[in-house]
């Protein structure tokens, strides 16, 4: 039996010409404006659900209230890591309630004057959310402003939250 080629392979080597440096400097441009795209988009998605908690203070002096609530008034939910509530700068225990304080700051108050919301941790708070931190009816000479300007001296709320994201942000009330 005969043996025959059936093909013969061989390279030849083309001229380089500038085209080839144009497609190859063309093409690294490429990735990086991808690179520099994917970064922003990246930052935008960060942004987009930055949670941002706000403390808020209403007084009524028709109603003869005192309300401070606790906003997020942002675009991205909040995730509560850790709630600090300080009086007289002291760290609370805490099993100790925000009742027990508004009673040792004013205990001629009766105790159906007043609510409070715990904030437990763990909580996620979502956009929009309006928590009531305290509630105070005011009677006689206790007005909503005295009790505003007595809370504010005295007490102090610290919440650390993050976003979806695990970034870590810090609410404290004494920056209001």
């Amino acid at each position: 039996m005969e043996q025959y080629i059936e093909y013969i392979i061989y390279g030849v080597s083309p001229e380089k010409d500038w085209t080839d440096y144009a497609a190859t400097v063309i093409a690294l441009a490429a990735v990086c404006f991808t690179i520099y795209q994917v970064m922003q988009q990246r930052r935008h998605n960060r942004l987009m659900v930055t949670p941002n908690l706000d403390g808020v203070t209403h007084e009524d002096v028709q109603q003869n209230s005192y309300v401070y609530t606790i906003t997020n008034n942002s675009v991205g939910p909040a995730i509560l890591k850790s709630v600090e509530l300080y009086f007289d700068d002291v760290l609370m225990a805490p099993e100790k309630l925000i009742s027990d304080m508004v009673v040792e700051i004013f205990p001629s108050l009766p105790r159906g004057n007043f609510g409070h919301h715990v904030v437990a941790v763990g909580s996620f708070i979502p956009v929009g959310a309006v928590i009531k931190i305290v509630t105070i009816s005011c009677m006689g000479d206790l007005t909503p402003d005295e009790v505003k300007k007595t809370l504010s001296k005295r007490t102090r709320l610290v919440l650390q939250y993050e976003s979806i994201y695990k970034d870590v942000f810090y609410f404290d009330s004494s920056v209001d």
